[in-house]
């Protein structure tokens, strides 16, 4: 499923009324008739209605649905929250419409207990906090959400940034949002994600315009089902057709990262896994996963000069879950940027970690980067280290940076959060999929270890990346049912991953 900005919703309708001559309250109509089939699956013919209308579009589609519902025999009041002579043509049209069907519109709230409040108040257009008045009428909505009353939003929570679902100021929070054409970043975004209660996708006849304007549905989309439509594996294949990853991970202190990375490769179906780690970790490795090939050097091995003929070998490369960033692993990171390996590599954790740290070494990687396909796994703080900027400015507009950091360093980025995007500059990709359960120690490298199996075995690898990351999501989703959001821990999502074939 595609998702839109606010300047694509604003293009799309131009063009729409512009081009296409599609008359802005046919647009009016059919938003209005849309929320206005949504109000009717959820309400009692007994129920109250208020409308609360602002002086744009939005507004315009609010009075259009008191004069839908009140034909469909409820009692809907609207209020009109801006003056009526400074409001659009558009806005004094759906006023005579209404007045024209018998009703009117109130500028004042009436103190009247209402069981459904429509916000029709802001819509896409938000950039800055509510003024005054639209702040009151949004808090008062709120409150009456609070007291009992259904709470529907029409195509954004009014005071929510359709682009980063960030709220400058007051913002509703609805218990359904009925949003047009498609998706929007904010209503997947926190805390717009949050404030959007369960969300409808409603057309209003524009899907021809979309596709002219903006043709490519990957330049921003989700994955609207719950089950990953996986490339179908050959029947007469074999484990060297499913590809080898190679994972270097794990230091002395920390073996249980490249157990879970190998583990996940396995599961996620990678035919072969070799593990390249140190000599501290080879009996609980060969123990705990004993169908990986197993590599290990110690402090005085020179890691190229022993695996590289081992590396060429494997399709795909994971690098630094667990690793540490001391001497050793710090001379691992820089001798495999230095090699004439031409493999795609998935930088983890330490790895992220010892790049950033070194000028030196940022350089290698950026010259890696333009010879190989390479994807980039950090958390927030990680990300903060690697560009330079604070994690508030890396979050208040994340696609922004993470899409720009991408183009800059020609990489894949997966950037980790809630919802995590992933984006190769010219195609963003946001996950619905998984949960704050997945917040435990472990977890990022389960997920280096699905994308390594993942990433070779899609049409490209961009899928690759993509559709693991949802895959993550997904176990921890089914696993969700069984540990709660507080019992989760790493090795469970491999067991999710188990599932994915199941559905």
């Amino acid at each position: 499923m595609r998702l839109l900005t606010a300047s694509e919703c604003n293009a799309i309708d131009e063009y729409a009324i512009n081009t296409l001559q599609i008359p802005q309250s046919v647009l009016m109509e059919r938003a209005a008739t849309g929320v206005a089939n949504t109000i009717l699956t959820i309400a009692k013919s007994s129920d109250k209605i208020l409308i609360l209308s602002g002086g744009g579009n939005n507004g315009g589609d609010g009075i259009a649905l008191a004069r839908i519902l009140k034909k469909s025999g409820f009692e809907a009041d609207v209020v009109l929250l801006k003056d009526i002579e400074s409001c659009k043509d558009s806005i004094r049209h759906q006023a005579e419409l209404l007045k024209e069907a018998g009703g009117t519109y109130l500028t004042a709230i009436p103190d009247t207990k209402y069981d459904i409040i429509v916000d029709a108040i802001l819509g896409v257009g938000l950039t800055k906090a509510p003024r005054e008045n639209l702040a009151h009428a949004i808090a008062y909505i709120n409150q009456k959400g609070e007291n009992g009353a259904q709470v529907i939003s029409i195509d954004i929570p009014s005071g929510v940034n359709t682009d980063t679902g960030e709220m400058p100021g007051e913002a509703v929070k609805a218990d359904v949002t009925v949003t047009f054409t498609a998706m929007k970043p904010g209503l997947i975004c926190h805390p717009g994600r949050e404030l959007s209660g369960r969300v409808v996708v409603s057309s209003i006849g524009v899907e021809e315009v979309v596709s002219r304007l903006y043709p490519d549905e990957k330049t921003r989309f989700c994955y609207e089902s719950d089950t990953v439509k996986l490339k179908k594996r050959p029947a007469d294949g074999n484990k060297g057709s499913f590809h080898r990853v190679g994972i270097i991970a794990g230091s002395k202190a920390m073996s249980g990262a490249c157990i879970l990375s190998a583990e996940a490769a396995l599961r996620a179906g990678a035919g072969l896994a070799d593990v390249y780690t140190h000599e501290a970790n080879r009996v609980v490795l060969a123990t705990a996963v004993p169908e990986a090939i197993l590599h290990t050097y110690d402090d005085g091995t020179d890691f190229i000069g022993s695996f590289i003929d081992d590396l060429k070998k494997d399709d795909v490369i994971v690098l630094g879950p667990g690793l540490s960033v001391d001497r050793v692993a710090k001379a691992i990171v820089t001798g495999i940027l230095n090699s004439d390996i031409q493999k795609p590599l998935i930088l983890d954790a330490d790895a992220l970690n010892i790049i950033s740290a070194d000028e030196e070494i940022k350089k290698k990687f950026v010259q890696y980067s333009v010879r190989n396909e390479v994807v980039i796994t950090p958390h927030p703080k990680e990300f903060s280290r690697m560009s330079g900027l604070s994690v508030s400015e890396l979050l208040a507009d994340y696609e922004k940076n993470i899409r720009s950091f991408a183009k800059e360093w020609n990489v894949i980025l997966v950037g980790k959060g809630n919802p995590t995007i992933v984006s190769n500059s010219e195609q963003t990709y946001y996950n619905l999929s998984g949960n704050d359960g997945m917040a435990t120690a472990g977890s990022g490298d389960v997920l280096s270890g699905c994308i390594g199996a993942f990433l070779l075995n899609e049409e490209t690898v961009f899928d690759g990346v993509c559709k693991a990351v949802y895959a993550h999501g997904l176990s921890g989703d089914y696993q969700l049912k069984n540990y709660g959001h507080r019992g989760m821990i790493a090795r469970d999502l491999i067991e999710g991953i188990k599932k994915l074939e199941e559905n």
